[in-house]
């Protein structure tokens, strides 16, 4: 079962607002992929490294995620300067 699945920590760069939950539990606005990380030492699930492979594939994904991102920050800021031209008129 999953018990057994490799295990990774995923890294990543979070903007709010964010919303507490009971149980330390937090959900934030963004959530941005930023690495990978190797579980503890002694975390009872850990198994064989990462492959090449998975690891260029996560990369990959990694820096899509990233081009979209920065698309969507350009497009914003275009419609706030049209919102700022059409409040000017």
């Amino acid at each position: 079962g999953l018990y057994l699945a490799p295990r990774k920590i995923l890294r990543c760069r979070c903007s709010g607002p964010f919303l507490r939950y009971p149980g330390d539990k937090i959900a934030a606005c963004t959530v941005v992929p930023v690495g990978i990380l190797d579980p503890p030492i002694g975390y009872q699930a850990i198994s064989r490294p990462a492959s090449a492979d998975g690891v260029r594939d996560f990369a990959r994904g990694l820096a899509r995620t990233q081009e979209r991102v920065s698309a969507s920050r350009e497009m914003r800021a275009e419609t706030r300067r049209l919102e700022q031209e059409v409040a000017e008129m």
